[in-house]
């Protein structure tokens, strides 16, 4: 399965690496052009994982549209950065999962709030 995942953080980082060593092709978008250039050629992300070893199955990018036609699309970016990271395109025919937690300041909606107005075309969606 194609899993895409949004936000490289600790948490990210490490869900990713749960998919992947369970046999998953893991696209990991990370908004740090530094942390995908250490994942692509180290196989680390020393910034937010430190001394994790990364399987080959994960592949980092900066473009948010290469995890268009995942399967699963794991939202792991903190709720504040929500609305300006995800995009329709890449959450179409895709379940979402949302791992985040809290509410937007300003508009105090829950993530699946946000998800709904800046991705209508979702149709599943779950929480952690």
């Amino acid at each position: 399965m194609r899993i895409g995942i949004i936000g490289a953080g600790a948490w990210g980082t490490a869900l990713a690496s749960v998919a992947a060593e369970n046999g998953h092709s893991i696209q990991l978008w990370a908004r740090e052009p530094e942390v995908v250039h250490a994942i692509t050629t180290t196989r680390s992300n020393e910034a937010f994982l430190p001394g994790s070893v990364l399987a080959d199955s994960i592949t980092a990018t900066n473009t948010i549209r290469d995890l268009v036609g995942c399967e699963i699309i794991l939202n792991a970016t903190p709720t504040q950065h929500v609305r300006s990271t995800l995009i329709d395109e890449v959450v179409r025919g895709a379940i979402v999962v949302n791992v985040a937690k809290g509410i937007e300041i300003g508009t105090h909606l829950r993530v699946s709030e946000i998800v709904a107005q800046v991705a209508p075309s979702m149709t599943s969606y779950a929480v952690l």
